[in-house]
């Protein structure tokens, strides 16, 4: 399920100085953290990721509520 999900979200690689690469957007371990939330039912998801943001509204997550700090 994540995997999908994040094929729908996929993210983006932005240059980081001369040689770098940075990924920005959803990415699995971010998937697999709002399915664990989703599962275990909680009402709230507090994070630092502003890519969470990609998931509010999105159908199976309308009973989480993103907080992003």
């Amino acid at each position: 399920m994540s995997l999908g999900m994040m094929v729908k979200h996929r993210g983006r690689y932005t240059l980081h100085g001369k040689t770098g690469l940075i990924y920005r957007g959803l990415g699995r371990v971010d998937m697999m953290n709002a399915y664990a939330a989703r599962g275990y039912r909680a009402k709230n998801f507090w994070t630092l990721g502003k890519q969470f943001s990609e998931l509010v509204g999105e159908p199976g997550f309308d009973a989480l509520r993103f907080f992003i700090l």
